[in-house]
């Protein structure tokens, strides 16, 4: 999540804002910008992996079309990793196989109570850290009908500076999840709803009458929770104006990685980039295209800190350009325009 557009998002359901609708396709655009076309989550199988599990499996990945992979790496206050620095090196070990990193983490919070909400919202911030401002929250059944919970959740995460994806429900009425969405919009900047059937793809009407504007289908690559066809769904999601899409998961995607390319190929990333060597320092230029973020493009130009390497040098321009698009600033560099010209 950002530290403005959540809240510019939030007043634009309620009528307040009449900015809100343009912010909220705006932040929409950086999470899609951010997570890219396809999104390949990592489940338990990385809970002992190393450094170079890490490359091995973002190789695959991009081999298959896949622009980011999602490794759980916290479950409920179990961090799955030693220290930050192991999520950089994971992270820069991803990046350098030309492929993004987008942790995941799975939440319990009210199933443990109050003071588990607190860790597992100051964890998240903490990966969200490591990561460059990015990671997703598993929340689900432990939070059905926990609207209050939600609340504190959101409370808690609302001042962290990032995006935060969350992926749950595709069925949040069946699911009694109506007020835990309207509590977490605070801080959601895109929901990623497990569509693993065709009945729950069906249903996302659902999402968009409890205002989940930024939607990025989640999709199974099994029948395991019943008739699914993934192919299909992936059109279907492309048709509706989706940018992203994520798979569910790894292991089933080893096994079919020619339909995994089929997949990503209906959202346009069936063909891998080749990864970009870190640049030398000195007056490079880099032209804003539309979508982008800092976060983004530091990591496809391979920049270490975004903070550092892209808004500190061009904060002046970066805040002109803001101004001149009628915006009081930038919000500390997530307001970006086309056309404007980078240093690093």
């Amino acid at each position: 999540m950002t530290t403005s557009e959540p809240s510019d998002v939030s007043a634009s359901a309620s009528g307040a804002d009449p900015n809100g609708a343009q912010r909220a396709m705006s932040n929409c655009a950086q999470a899609s910008a951010i997570a890219g076309k396809v999104v390949l989550f990592i489940g338990v199988e990385c809970a002992r992996w190393n450094v170079a599990d890490f490359a091995r499996a973002a190789k695959t990945a991009r081999a298959m079309g896949v622009d980011t992979i999602a490794p759980k790496r916290l479950d409920g206050g179990i961090p799955w990793y030693a220290t930050t620095t192991h999520l950089r090196e994971e992270r820069a070990a991803t990046l350098a196989e030309g492929c993004g990193y987008l942790p995941f983490a799975y939440c319990y919070g009210p199933r443990f109570g109050a003071k588990q909400i607190v860790e597992e919202c100051r964890l998240l911030a903490e990966m969200m850290d490591a990561n460059e401002g990015a990671v997703c929250a598993d929340m689900e059944t432990e939070w059905n009908g926990r609207a209050a919970d939600a609340v504190h959740f959101a409370t808690l995460m609302r001042p962290v500076s990032g995006f935060l994806y969350v992926t749950t429900w595709a069925d949040p009425y069946q699911q009694n999840w109506s007020g835990v969405t309207r509590a977490l919009a605070p801080c959601v900047n895109a929901w990623v709803p497990q569509q693993y059937t065709n009945w729950l793809a069906a249903n996302e009407s659902q999402l968009i009458a409890l205002g989940e504007t930024c939607v990025q289908p989640a999709l199974d690559l099994t029948t395991e929770f019943g008739a699914n066809d993934p192919l299909a769904l992936a059109r279907q999601a492309h048709a509706r104006g989706h940018s992203t899409i994520w798979l569910w998961e790894y292991q089933p995607a080893l096994a079919r990685q020619d339909y995994v390319r089929s997949i990503a190929a209906v959202m346009g990333g069936a063909t891998p980039p080749a990864p970009v060597a870190p640049p030398a320092s000195g007056s490079r230029t880099y032209t804003v295209r539309p979508g982008d973020t800092l976060i983004a493009i530091a990591q496809r130009l391979g920049l270490p800190d975004w903070r550092a390497s892209l808004y500190t040098p061009n904060r002046d321009a970066i805040e002109a350009a803001a101004r001149a698009h009628g915006q009081p600033d930038s919000h500390n560099g997530d307001l970006i325009y086309p056309g404007e010209t980078l240093r690093y």
